[in-house]
């Protein structure tokens, strides 16, 4: 409850930061945010934005899934050999830095326009990251429980399963959770390239007509996009890492 109170504070000072900017500046492009708040709600209603937010829905969830099943057992199964994480971990290691989106008309030309590319590159950038986070996680599980676990009769699919990947899984999540904002930027990135959909392609369409008020009204709903995918992981974590959301709360009231 007071962690949405807070949320609720947060968001009302942005709005009244962002309008009282607006009566200082005067300037056509920052509009005031009751107006372009006034026009979000319009639009949904008059069913504007709700085929270009799930359009980029649809792209985002996709690609993060996709990629995400790649990732998470490629970081674990590299982290657990220390043969493969030579070879294939200095391969990530360099390709890591490299700006996906350079790849990004190589890719249209191969796949051609539609989903198809946009859901790719998501996919690949949140692949590259998740897999190094998963990795480091995997290479640093304990090798006195790696031991118990063998010394317990675990076969192989049980000691991935139980200790790796739980063990694993708090990271994988946190790791999740520190690509939404890269993967919403990759998604406005590739809608404005060979699109003629989603609330990237709605944005800048309003931005090139100076239609301003609809752009923030795009804008504050590929927040919400954003918000609520991060929201969404939030909820998985607490649901499938009780044990650490339980050790943290011990440790705060400890320091307390």
């Amino acid at each position: 409850m007071l962690h949405r109170r807070k949320e609720i504070v947060a968001t009302v000072s942005i709005l009244m930061l962002w309008e009282m900017c607006s009566h200082l500046m005067k300037r056509e492009f920052l509009p005031c945010a009751v107006a372009s708040v006034r026009e979000l709600f319009k639009l949904i209603a008059d069913g504007t934005l709700i085929q270009h937010f799930l359009t980029s829905f649809y792209r985002i969830g996709i690609g993060t899934v996709a990629g995400m099943l790649i990732a998470v057992p490629v970081g674990l199964i590299i982290g657990q050999s220390q043969r493969l994480n030579n070879y294939f971990g200095t391969i990530l290691n360099i390709l890591y830095p490299v700006p996906k989106v350079v790849f990004l008309p190589i890719i249209v030309v191969a796949m051609g326009i539609g989903d198809l590319p946009k859901i790719f590159l998501i996919a690949v950038v949140l692949f590259f990251q998740v897999t190094v986070i998963v990795r480091d996680a995997s290479v640093n599980i304990p090798a006195e429980l790696s031991r118990s676990m063998h010394a317990l009769g675990a076969n192989n699919m049980q000691y991935m399963y139980h200790l790796v990947f739980l063990g694993c899984l708090p990271d994988i999540m946190t790791a999740l959770k520190g690509t939404i904002g890269v993967s919403m930027a990759m998604l406005f990135i590739t809608e404005n390239f060979a699109s003629t959909s989603g609330l990237g392609y709605y944005v800048s369409r309003c931005m090139d007509s100076r239609d301003y008020e609809k752009m923030y009204a795009g804008i504050l709903l590929m927040i919400a996009l954003g918000l609520f995918l991060y929201g969404l992981v939030e909820m998985t974590e607490k649901k499938v890492c009780k044990w650490k959301i339980l050790e943290n709360t011990t440790k705060t009231q400890e320091e307390m």
